[in-house]
C-alpha cells in the first residue's frame, strides 16, 4: 500500500508540470511577443502597409487572410493570428482568444489622409506612430481587384 501511494504520488507530482508547462510556456512565448512588438523601429512602415490594407476594405466580411495578397510581406514576417479590416480601423492580433494585442490602426478625425498606430492589450492601447498619406501616393499593398477574397483561414 505504501509503495501504490508513493507511485501514485510521484506520478501526480510528475504530470502537473505537464500539463501547466504548455500554458507557462504560451505565455512565456506572448511576453517575449509583445516586447518584441513594442521595441520596434519601423511603426511609420508598419502603418502605412496597414493603412494600405483599411483603404482597399470593402463593407462586408471583415478578416483578410493573411496569405491574402493586399497584405505586404512586412507584415506577414510579423506571423499575425490574423486580421480584420473595417473602413474606421485595421486590427493585426497576434493572440486573438482572451488575450488580445497587436496593433491597431485608425484614421483621423480630423485631418484626412492620417492615420496612427497604436499597440492595444486588453489594458488599453498606446499611439505608437502617425502617418500622413498623400492622395498622389501609392498604396502599399497590390491594388490587382482580382485580389484573393476575405478569408479568414
Amino acid at each position: 500500500m505504501i509503495k501504490f501511494l508513493f507511485i501514485t504520488t510521484g506520478l501526480l507530482l510528475a504530470g502537473v508540470p505537464l500539463l501547466v508547462g504548455p500554458a507557462a510556456y504560451k505565455d512565456v512565448v506572448s511576453a517575449r511577443q509583445r516586447q518584441a512588438l513594442l521595441t520596434r523601429t519601423d511603426y511609420p512602415e508598419i502603418a502605412r502597409a496597414c493603412a494600405g490594407i483599411a483603404q482597399s476594405a470593402t463593407k462586408g466580411f471583415p478578416f483578410v487572410a493573411v496569405s491574402d495578397s493586399r497584405v505586404p510581406e512586412s507584415l506577414r514576417s510579423l506571423a499575425p493570428r490574423f486580421i480584420t479590416a473595417w473602413t474606421n480601423e485595421l486590427t493585426v492580433d497576434f493572440q486573438g482568444g482572451s488575450k488580445p494585442y497587436g496593433y491597431k490602426l485608425r484614421p483621423a478625425a480630423t485631418t484626412p489622409g492620417q492615420w496612427t498606430l497604436f499597440f492595444f492589450t486588453l489594458e488599453g492601447e498606446q499611439p505608437l506612430a502617425t502617418i500622413t498619406l498623400d492622395a498622389n501616393q501609392p498604396l502599399p499593398h497590390s491594388q490587382n481587384p482580382q485580389s484573393s477574397p476575405l478569408l479568414m483561414w
